[in-house]
């Protein structure tokens, strides 16, 4: 195909502009477009009007240990918690903030790496952070509701948020979590909140666990009464440990 002919077709689309707003100044059409295919079905269906207008996802795809690098993690620190010696270790997932990791990035192995879990439409909360199978499910109301956006990245949590990197489309600090809900969260979660705890982690809506997608294509149920610190190991892509059974 000739080069004009290929540049035409991104004349309705400014790719410099992010995607929640266009060359119009409104959300371009992809952030209100739902998927089904990005729907779990042993979770509620939302409409257009429970997520504010954004398109959302029940599949997320792993930060690691938490919205920060290892080296940026300070009072946060979980090596003695997860049994390492040192701080070496690398505790960050495949889509962790601020990264671009390619497949060949997950030195512990394919086959011994979550890359994406399931999380329900609603979240979870209540449970402590550093545990597996602890919270509730949260309410199917605009107050309760953390959702998943499909298709835009939420500045609300670690770097992104603190440094104002990504700000909402008006310019301020409380547009993804408004006052009185629901609440818009990025396409992906942390291990610190463990499976079935809260909702930065990961949650589902099959009884006592989660289906998780490895490095390998393969797809696992992972039980929510795995030890937590087993979780993380699972989800970092060379920490250096590997987890034999899950």
């Amino acid at each position: 195909m000739p080069y004009m002919e290929q540049q035409s077709l991104y004349d309705t689309v400014d790719l410099a502009l992010p995607v929640f707003i266009g060359a119009n100044g409104q959300p371009q059409q992809i952030v209100s477009t739902n998927v089904p295919t990005l729907h779990c079905p042993s979770t509620n269906e939302l409409a257009l009007s429970d997520t504010r207008n954004m398109a959302y996802t029940n599949y997320a795809g792993s930060e690691g240990y938490h919205w920060w690098t290892s080296a940026m993690l300070g009072n946060w620190d979980p090596w003695d918690k997860l049994g390492f010696a040192d701080h070496t270790a690398d505790l960050s997932g495949l889509f962790t903030i601020e990264k671009t990791r390619k497949i060949s990035d997950i030195k512990d192995g394919t086959s011994n790496t979550v890359i994406v879990t399931e999380v329900t439409s609603n979240g979870y909360k209540n449970g402590p952070i550093r545990t597996n199978g602890t919270g509730l499910e949260r309410l199917n109301t605009a107050g309760e509701r953390v959702f998943r956006a499909a298709f835009v990245w939420t500045g609300v949590s670690g770097r992104c948020c603190e440094s104002g990197l990504y700000r909402d489309p008006a310019g301020g600090s409380t547009w993804w979590f408004p006052a009185g809900g629901p609440h818009a969260f990025s396409p992906t979660y942390i291990t610190a909140y463990g499976i079935n705890a809260n909702w930065p982690g990961v949650h589902s809506g099959h009884p006592g666990g989660v289906n998780s997608l490895l490095g390998d294509g393969a797809v696992r149920f992972i039980s929510e009464t795995m030890n937590w610190s087993d979780w993380c190991k699972l989800n970092g892509i060379e920490d250096r440990y590997i987890v034999s059974q899950f």
